[in-house]
């Protein structure tokens, strides 16, 4: 089956091989010889011929669907075109001592015969504001868009659409026929005047019977009036009323350009009716009211505790001072002078306190009894340390798991440090070299002298039987 009726034996889907289609074998002179049946991959064979020329007749397997395709094409290779016409189903084949496997024969779907359908037209135009209210399309009139449109068929089935930007709408392939085309308004819109001139400009109403009769109909418009739209109530204009709060730090009442925020003030706006709003000023100091009509109002800071204000009404009002409560009259426009200058409560010098030191060191295993720590000796834990501060109250540590200890938080004065004595263990020699590695016994006088001692150490040793 040569899907693709290009006469050539594809690959593709396209071309499927015909299975128990019957093949005749005749002589040069038409004497039948043998017949044969095509196989599952619509191949057949005919086998033991002596040299000579053979007929190979290819019998149609349904004449009701199927004709010949194109036979020998000019750029097809024989082995893979097909032999067979639509005049003959008959071709000759040559046996010249040699097999002969090219003789191929390709069948194609009869094409269908188109039937003809009726044609179809459209039926559409346009829905306009006729500002003029004359129901004629003027060219300087508005379209209006989104306005429903229905289109009822003959038979009675509906269909729908909406008016586009320009106002225009179309419906397309309707058969000749009786047509209703429907508007639906927006809310508050009525229809003009109907019918009363040319078809392609006048408006036909809310619902027009329409006749399609071989040809398209542009003519089904419908002008509107808009709805009267009421004039708005104009509402009273507003302000603003606002400024800022400083450290008046020359306690001049001016703002200078090097004076510096506050942040945080609370302002209160009492309004001419009495009610209240309130706002703190931002990190730069300013505050705002908004939305304000015209008319007389009240400003209040709240000063934080500590401030004070400084001296009012001196001089420009975009800079000085108003002080603490001001009257203030909005009358058609913003007003952004009402300042506040303060000053800042004195903070006291803060009371030093003494610095505070620290002694410690290290509890050692003199394993050579030098009374000096070497690289190689370990500490010895869980000693008791007693510290004797200078007032004779004292404060008892342990040295931790590397025989190290310190007391903290020591102001300067003389101290006494007192170790007690390993179990099992000998005082090893004191004061024998450099203080910071030799043992300084088990009851050290330390003085602290505006830092820290880390030097004071005792060392121990584990004495021999014979000791």
């Amino acid at each position: 089956m040569d899907g693709d009726n290009d006469g050539i034996q594809n690959s593709s889907a396209d071309d499927i091989p015909y299975e128990d289609v019957v093949v005749n074998l005749y002589d040069q002179n038409g004497v039948f010889i043998a017949s044969t049946t095509t196989d599952a991959t619509g191949a057949y064979l005919f086998t033991g011929l002596n040299n000579g020329t053979y007929q190979v007749e290819f019998i149609n397997p349904d004449s009701t669907l199927f004709i010949p395709t194109v036979a020998n094409t000019s750029d097809g290779d024989d082995t893979t075109d097909s032999d067979i016409t639509s005049a003959s189903n008959r071709v000759t084949a040559v046996i010249n001592d040699a097999d002969n496997l090219t003789i191929d024969a390709g069948y194609t779907l009869i094409p269908e015969t188109p039937q003809p359908v009726p044609a179809t037209y459209e039926l559409g135009d346009y829905v306009w504001i006729d500002s003029t209210k004359d129901g004629i399309q003027n060219s300087d009139e508005t379209p209006v868009a989104g306005v429903t449109v229905t289109l009822t068929r003959p038979d009675g089935t509906t269909a729908t659409t909406t008016t586009d930007a320009t106002g225009k709408y179309v419906f397309t392939d309707l058969p000749n026929g009786d047509y209703t085309v429907t508007f639906t308004l927006p809310e508050g819109y009525t229809a003009t005047a109907t019918n009363i001139g040319d078809p392609a400009l006048d408006s036909n109403g809310l619902t027009s019977t329409v006749t399609i009769n071989n040809a398209d109909n542009y003519t089904v418009d419908l002008g509107v009036v808009a709805p009267v739209v009421p004039e708005p109530t104009p509402v009273p204009a507003t302000y603003e009323l606002g400024d800022y709060v400083w450290i008046d730090s020359t306690k001049d009442g001016i703002q200078n350009s090097d004076e510096t925020p506050v942040a945080g003030v609370t302002v209160t706006l009492t309004r001419p009716d009495g009610t209240t709003a309130t706002t703190t000023t931002d990190a730069t100091g300013k505050y705002v009211f908004t939305d304000l009509p015209n008319g007389d109002y009240t400003v209040t800071f709240t000063l934080p505790e500590g401030y004070t204000a400084t001296a009012t009404n001196i001089g420009d009002p975009a800079l000085d001072s108003n002080g603490l409560t001001s009257t203030v009259t909005i009358n058609n426009a913003d007003n952004y002078t009402v300042d506040l200058g303060v000053v800042a409560p004195v903070v006291p010098e803060p009371t030093p306190v003494p610095a505070t030191y620290t002694i410690g060191d290290k509890v050692f295993e003199d394993t050579n009894k030098d009374g000096i720590q070497n690289s190689n000796e370990p500490g010895i834990p869980n000693v008791p340390v007693t510290l004797t501060k200078p007032d004779g109250t004292t404060v008892t540590t342990t040295t931790d798991a590397n025989g190290n200890y310190e007391f903290t938080n020591l102001p300067n004065g003389e101290y006494t440090v007192e170790f007690g004595t390993p179990e099992g263990y000998t005082p090893t020699a004191t004061n024998v070299g450099d203080d910071r590695l030799d043992s300084d016994g088990q009851k050290v006088t330390v003085v602290v002298n505006n830092g820290d001692d880390l030097t004071i150490d005792s060392g121990f040793y584990k004495p021999t039987p014979a000791e």
